[in-house]
């Protein structure tokens, strides 16, 4: 399947407001300088995002969602390898996340689980950290390796149509 992967746009908000809160993952800040959004498409329909908080050399994967009935097809896959390629690219050296659900997928794609309290404090310090997700949400971490990721920022690929 190709994907019509586009950057989110202040247009965008009401729409993938409304697929993260449908997904249950925090939507409130989606406009802060720091975050990139890509947004996966199946012609006119948003199907997928992933995002990027930048801090440093380090980032925090947000909002990782795929609709319901493309979990199977590997959307979500690729969205991590052409994150990771464009992480690499921008001289991102580590990622991190936060999730309430999707630990054992993460744990399939060599994150490993992490302290919180080893988080690098830049990341402690975003609203995502601090008051977005509960404390109860497991910390993990993977290096941004170009040995380790099988894709390319090809796989991210931006192609704006209006």
């Amino acid at each position: 399947m190709e994907l019509n992967i586009q950057t989110f746009e202040p247009k965008d908000l009401t729409a993938v407001t409304e697929f993260l809160t449908y997904n249950k993952l925090p939507a409130s800040d989606l406009t802060e300088d720091n975050i990139q959004l890509f947004l996966a498409y199946d012609e006119e329909e948003l199907i997928a995002t992933i995002g990027l908080e930048k801090h440093g050399s380090s980032g925090l994967l947000r909002s990782l969602a795929v609709k319901e009935n493309y979990r199977n097809l590997e959307v979500a896959d690729k969205m991590i390898k052409g994150l990771f390629a464009v992480c690499e690219s921008q001289g991102i050296s580590d990622i991190y996340l936060l999730t309430t659900t999707a630990e054992k997928y993460f744990l399939k794609k060599e994150f490993l689980k992490v302290d919180r309290k080893s988080v690098p404090f830049e990341i402690r310090q975003s609203r995502e950290f601090r008051s977005i997700c509960p404390a109860s949400a497991v910390a993990m971490h993977r290096q941004v390796e170009s040995s380790v990721i099988k894709g390319s920022k090809d796989d991210l690929e931006v192609r704006r149509t209006s």
